[in-house]
């Protein structure tokens, strides 16, 4: 029995040890963004929100202060105008740890817009082109205001008739 303990023991303090000596992740104190997915390669124009896709990211913080409970902290920007194409509230993650480094994936679902002209007007009816390229630029600010990289996202095709 004795030595079943320790064993035990001897083994807890290996465990201990060993984890307690894996240092936190060595994350930058501003948020950084890393593309990983879109669930499709296209989606159809229009206004009414009957279309849409699901953009999928990485992101790291060093100081794990993302997230807020009533900040826009979360902007994504149609790159064929430079226009805001949504702002949002990433919710608070909670900080775990000594280091509080944090990573993670999150989902972003996007509705559909208009198509462009080759003069630029926004146009959801009577569309002269087929499609569209669109990208979004994307940015993550954290609670003390360190906003991440500029994300550029591959292109989808807006499907314009």
């Amino acid at each position: 029995m004795r030595a079943n303990v320790t064993a035990i023991l001897i083994t807890a303090l290996c465990l201990t040890t060993y984890f307690g000596c894996i240092t936190a992740p060595d994350y930058p104190v501003e948020p950084t963004l890393t593309f990983v997915s879109f669930s499709k390669t296209a989606m159809n124009q229009g206004r009414s929100l009957n279309d849409s896709i699901f953009m999928v990211l990485d992101f790291t913080d060093g100081d794990g202060d993302l997230g807020s409970g009533n900040e826009i902290n979360f902007t994504l920007i149609d790159s064929r105008t430079g226009d805001d194409y949504g702002r949002f509230r990433v919710p608070p993650i909670p900080e775990a740890g000594a280091n509080n480094g944090v990573n993670g994936t999150m989902t972003v679902k996007i509705f559909n817009t208009c198509c462009l002209e080759p003069d630029g007007d926004e146009v959801c009816e009577d569309v002269t082109v087929a499609l569209n390229e669109l990208a979004f630029d994307v940015v993550l600010t954290d609670r003390a205001g360190n906003a991440s990289n500029t994300l550029r996202t591959p292109t989808i095709n807006l499907i314009c008739n």
